[in-house]
């Protein structure tokens, strides 16, 4: 796998929260489809997901880096 640099995983980190967010506000909506729905679930499933596999690369990068914000930092 291709080393990342830690700056390029803070901001995916900080867009695959701002991604997960919109798509939770947007599930709360009045008049989604239950298509629509059942997108934004999969789409919500696909971006939890990958949430959870950077939150694993950047505590291993935190492992080498002190200097790195802690992870809960970064997504609030």
């Amino acid at each position: 796998m291709p080393e990342i640099k830690a700056a390029t995983l803070v901001i995916a980190i900080q867009a695959v929260k701002q991604r997960i967010d919109a798509l939770e506000a947007a599930q709360k909506e009045d008049g989604v489809s239950e298509e629509e729905m059942a997108d934004l679930d999969e789409m919500l499933l696909a971006h939890d997901t990958a949430a959870e596999d950077l939150k694993r690369a950047y505590d291993a990068a935190r492992e080498t880096d002190a200097k790195l914000p802690q992870y809960g930092w970064l997504t609030r």
